[in-house]
């Protein structure tokens, strides 16, 4: 990065949907051409699903329609912006008009998340539309499809037949297994 990373920020580019890499890589090569130091990502999640009885793990952008750039001159990241096709704007304050910085909190679950994708995805995992047999908690011994996962909290989203209706029931990886 830069001399003085203290003063760098993070902001938020508004891009047209399904825009998001090809603005992503023209911000990066014009911010090079002007020698800048800058850092701009993309956060996505994996996904895992099972297609024709195997697994297959795709990428989703979790803020579509939006990437994040950390530089120290806002200035020329907005004339940037301006001139790159794609790109509407960034996110300003409604009061001064200025171009609005993301909190620290903002950044760092956005960067755990794009790092989480980075990370080597275990074969061990489950698949949407996986049986699952519950063994712990109040639902144990009771057996259900999965219908959503969430890999950075460790959860399984489970639609489990209660009375013959489906419900859904969120549940720890380590509390259910292949059935």
């Amino acid at each position: 990065m830069s001399k003085s990373t203290e003063s760098t920020n993070w902001y938020s580019v508004k891009v047209r949907n399904n825009y998001e890499a090809i603005v992503k890589d023209r911000i990066v090569m014009e911010m090079e051409r002007l020698n800048m130091d800058t850092k701009v990502i993309i956060p996505m999640e994996r996904i895992c699903f099972a297609k024709n009885g195997k697994k297959v793990f795709k990428e989703k952008i979790l803020y579509p329609g939006y990437i994040f750039v950390e530089t120290l001159q806002v200035s020329k990241l907005m004339s940037i912006v301006r001139e790159t096709t794609g790109a509407t704007g960034i996110l300003k304050s409604k009061e001064s008009g200025q171009a609005t910085p993301l909190r620290q909190n903002e950044v760092d679950r956005m960067i755990i998340a794009n790092v989480a994708v980075q990370a080597p995805v275990s074969e061990e995992l489950f698949v949407i539309g996986e049986k699952l047999l519950i063994i712990d908690g109040a639902f144990k011994d009771f057996k259900g499809d999965v219908s959503s996962i969430d890999f950075t909290k460790g959860k399984v989203k489970v639609g489990v037949s209660i009375f013959g209706k489906i419900t859904h029931v969120e549940l720890g990886f380590d509390e259910v297994t292949k059935a």
